[in-house]
């Protein structure tokens, strides 16, 4: 039980940098910084509620296929040396003696969210793109992985280069739905930020905005709210003129 504990809140970890990395946005508009916090309070309080479109989710479920696969005998030794890793240095050593077993997702995302811990970014994101990148993963670790990972980025101050892998998550169909939405509303956030106004619209353009309406409480819907108020707020950029500077008086 404690092995599945640590798991859990050391995967935990790593949401709550995720949620870092969207308000760590010094030069962003008021509202969309409220955005933010909202999500970090909504979060906190129900993220065993969260479906699909949340990193912990993703790791609750990986700790529950790694207790499944421990009960097949001869798994258990392999398995054992997975749940007993507990820190970087022992999870790096299972993973290099079992690196393609089926266990290593869970073990890579416990180590990622250690690394963050640590402030070695590039390193838990090398983590997350080795599940990314690989044939035997889940697609749903796949995707999971791709989103933090481009988080990161973000983290690390390269927005645009955030943006542009948030972009790809959102365009990859094979993603679940719930993802693909964070995904553009984490690049439309980052473009209208860039000004990047044609790529802030093709993200938008990728969210179902109505679904923001007809169903606010769903994981899909709580990111096509979020995505409706920045093109709201865009919108009303466009269309409200900027004030005229008083002309000088004539000496």
């Amino acid at each position: 039980m404690s092995n599945k504990k640590n798991a859990i809140t050391s995967l935990e970890q790593l949401k709550k940098y995720q949620i870092a990395a969207k308000k760590d946005q010094d030069n962003q508009d008021a509202p969309i910084s409220e955005l933010l916090d909202s999500f970090e309070a909504w979060f906190i309080e129900n993220w065993k509620k969260a479906i699909m479109g949340c990193c912990a989710l993703a790791v609750a479920a990986t700790v529950g296929i790694l207790i499944g696969y421990a009960y097949r005998a001869h798994d258990a030794k392999i398995m054992n040396q997975f749940a007993n890793a507990t820190d970087v240095k022992s999870l790096q050593e299972v993973l290099a003696e079992h690196a393609s077993y089926k266990a290593a997702d869970a073990a890579r995302f416990k180590l990622a969210a250690l690394l963050v811990d640590e402030s070695k970014y590039d390193e838990a994101r090398a983590q997350l793109l080795s599940i990314v990148n690989s044939g035997k993963s889940e697609l749903f670790m796949k995707g999971h992985a791709a989103i933090n990972a481009a988080y990161l980025l973000e983290k690390t101050g390269k927005e645009e280069d955030a943006a542009a892998e948030f972009a790809s998550i959102y365009s990859n169909q094979e993603i679940q739905e719930e993802l693909r939405a964070e995904a553009a509303y984490a690049a439309l956030r980052l473009y209208s930020k860039l000004n990047q106004v044609v790529k802030a619209n093709n993200a938008a353009a990728a969210i179902n905005l109505t679904r923001a309406d007809s169903e606010p409480d769903t994981p899909y819907g709580y990111w096509a709210v979020r995505a409706k108020k920045i093109v709201d707020s865009m919108k009303t950029a466009i269309e409200t003129p900027a004030t005229a500077a008083p002309a000088t008086a004539a000496k």
